[in-house]
């Protein structure tokens, strides 16, 4: 018998999920869906979500006949730690994830990349319910490359400018952030206030390497700009 795993928030159930399950099912006879504890979301995501609590999220998925079995983990050491436990035979991911780390990569089979069906996903949807209110944007990775902290020489992403502008334009307080200088000491503001001019980026407010409070956090970790639609 051939075990599938897949995990993710699946805080608002959606045709992209069902999508995703049924792939899931398809290359194997067992599927085990991990989700993110409460917790572990506020600290992904920030406070307002989810909007589900865990307990209502596990019996949704529950009640899905292709999903045998659901596991929920409180950190990304205890999500290593499931896979390990279950040693699937195929670790179901998202194809923005290619060239990028898997956690639990080491104790499956194969890692299999799924294609996304575009324009599903939570976020987009509690989105659309709501204005979410103080968003904070990682600027480094989310809507610039950088390499080696080489500031000076960023390349902006526009496609991802365009998406956070928009979340701008439909009244969110956006906070573009960045840790730049935060080993170094060096000041990179004016050079940064001066990129996100260039770029034109709508925002708010400009923070250097402390962080305030927030609704929604965007970087690489927690919200990716893929999610945003």
């Amino acid at each position: 018998m051939k075990i599938s795993w897949t995990n993710g928030v699946f805080d608002q159930i959606h045709r992209g999920h069902l999508n995703l399950f049924q792939y899931c099912k398809t290359i194997g006879d067992i599927l085990i869906v991990g989700i993110n504890s409460d917790k572990y979301v506020k600290e992904l995501k920030g406070l307002s979500r989810p909007i589900n609590n865990q307990y209502d999220r596990y019996f949704h998925l529950k009640s899905l006949r292709m999903i045998d079995e659901v596991v929920v983990f409180d950190t990304e050491k205890e999500l290593e730690q499931c896979i390990k436990r279950e040693s699937p035979d195929y670790l179901v991911v998202g194809d923005e994830y290619r060239n990028k780390k898997v956690v639990g990569a080491k104790y499956a089979g194969e890692v299999v990349y799924f294609e996304r069906l575009k324009g599903y996903s939570s976020t987009n949807i509690i989105n659309k319910m709501n204005k979410i209110g103080i968003i904070f944007v990682d600027i480094d990775g989310t809507i610039c490359l950088t390499n080696n902290s080489d500031y000076e020489n960023s390349a902006p992403i526009f496609e991802n400018i365009e998406k956070i502008n928009k979340l701008h334009q439909n009244g969110n307080h956006i906070v573009y952030w960045t840790a730049r200088g935060a080993t170094s000491g060096k000041d990179w503001t004016e050079l940064t206030k001066q990129q996100l001019l260039n770029w034109n980026c709508k925002h708010d407010e400009l923070i250097m390497n402390q962080k305030s409070s927030y609704d929604l956090l965007i970087d690489d970790k927690s919200i990716r700009i893929e999610e945003l639609i």
